[in-house]
């Protein structure tokens, strides 16, 4: 069974000593949470989240004529969606032609508006919109939100390094059909933080230890953090999924490698109105309000 979001809701001075708790044991701490007073708006009900769930409402399938990789919504404008993806998904493509985006949630196909790469980036990253009528949720990108509310923070040096609450995250992405599965599922993966690697190929900076598989590129990488004073937790958008490990003999080291958003954050708050991306706190606070809590 999937784990559930550590969220505490009290002051810090009434926080458990978990001292230099690892992942897991902050994991421990709490398999449940709910929360009573929403920092960004006092009249909502309780508000309860399950990692997986908002995982799956945010990540989506893109089928190419070549193959397949997975995308992660970022904006709505209108009708019109962003998401985020690994540039390779769409090499060789011309304009949105042969592409479809497909949502785990709807179980519905979408064609491709238009996509676009970073001109000021060499990273391993691109943006595609299309146009759907259905509601999908939309991801929190980290480093669009100050860490002056985190209230774990102080727990561990990478979840710092990173602006989120613990040492530990999650991924998603659409694996494509094998031998032993033969049908598109969505799969999850769990990791610990790791080291950036400054300078790395491609904008591969994120380095994580986790087993990735075919489809899973452009998938969301995420970690655990609060919104707001009362500490509503969720997960914030931190890198894109696009790389495994390879050894030079051959073989893979069970090592996955991500493009981190910040490397592109400029050119996407630059944007934020264009693609109707939460960029600022007050849009995020709205966001978390709208999409989590009735």
């Amino acid at each position: 069974m999937l784990d559930l979001l550590l969220v505490f809701t009290g002051a810090v001075s009434d926080m458990p000593d978990v001292g230099s708790s690892s992942y897991a044991d902050v994991k421990a701490l709490s398999p449940i949470y709910s929360v009573s007073q929403l920092g960004f708006s006092s009249r909502k009900p309780p508000c309860y989240i399950e990692t997986a769930d908002i995982l799956k409402s945010i990540t989506v399938g893109i089928l190419t004529p070549s193959g397949a990789g997975s995308g992660v919504v970022i904006g709505k404008k209108g009708h019109v969606y962003s998401i985020l993806t690994s540039k390779h998904v769409l090499s060789g493509l011309a304009g949105g032609d042969g592409l479809e985006v497909y949502s785990p949630v709807t179980k519905k196909y979408y064609p491709v508006k238009d996509k676009q790469f970073f001109n000021s980036s060499s990273a391993d990253i691109a943006l595609v919109r299309f146009e759907s009528r259905d509601e999908l949720k939309i991801a929190v990108i980290n480093f669009f939100y100050s860490a002056k509310s985190m209230l774990l923070a102080s727990i561990d040096p990478l979840g710092k390094l990173w602006g989120v609450d613990t040492a530990g995250g999650r991924g998603a992405g659409i694996s494509m059909p094998t031998k032993a599965i033969t049908v598109p599922v969505l799969r999850y993966t769990e990791f610990n933080l790791q080291e950036r690697a400054v300078g790395n190929r491609d904008g591969y900076e994120f380095i994580y230890q986790a087993s990735t598989v075919p489809g899973m590129s452009g998938g969301p990488i995420t970690g655990y953090r609060s919104f707001g004073d009362s500490g509503f937790g969720a997960i914030g958008l931190i890198a894109i999924h696009g790389r495994s490990e390879e050894y030079a003999s051959g073989g893979r080291s069970g090592t996955s490698l991500a493009v981190p958003i910040d490397l592109v954050s400029g050119y996407l708050r630059a944007n934020s109105v264009k693609f109707g991306i939460p960029a600022s706190e007050s849009a995020i606070g709205g966001l978390m309000n709208s999409q989590y809590c009735r």
